[in-house]
């Protein structure tokens, strides 16, 4: 199954305040998360090929069934302790979704699950990105995922 990812852009505001014209470019996909009873509403999703993990939000992991493994923390690009966010490491299941109702199979995916709702919901490599394929080119503004088969 394949289902459609797609591009958002827009300026960078920091970058035109200094007369650089630059865009920031994401790669976004829709997700659901599986409840005791159904499928969530769906959610917007970076999907980051850069990140080890998925990062999920509180309010977003705790409407959710949500298995619990352990704590850690996260580490950005600069190494300072304030830097740093602790998170629980849970198993959620989701599946991927888009405008014209292709569902990829549901995913049991290890993920950080956040403290609170400061951080964006990435969609990561471990068991995602490590088990689908991604294909996108933003020339062409062709992006999906699909089933290794």
């Amino acid at each position: 199954m394949r289902v459609n990812l797609y591009f958002r852009t827009f300026p960078d505001f920091d970058l035109l305040e200094r007369k650089i014209l630059a865009e920031t470019i994401r790669l976004l996909g829709e997700i659901q998360l599986k409840t005791k009873e159904n499928w969530t509403k769906s959610y917007t999703a970076i999907i980051d090929t850069g990140a080890p993990f998925s990062l999920f939000p509180l309010e977003i992991w705790q409407a959710v069934e949500t298995e619990i493994l352990t704590d850690t923390v996260v580490k950005g690009l600069i190494p300072k302790e304030q830097c740093v966010l602790p998170v629980k490491v849970g198993k959620i299941t989701l599946r991927l979704i888009d405008r014209e109702e292709h569902i990829s199979k549901p995913l049991t995916i290890m993920a950080y699950l956040a403290p609170n709702n400061k951080i964006p919901l990435i969609i990561g490599f471990q068991d995602i990105l490590s088990e689908l394929r991604v294909h996108f080119s933003y020339k062409e503004r062709i992006a999906y995922i699909e089933e290794i088969e």
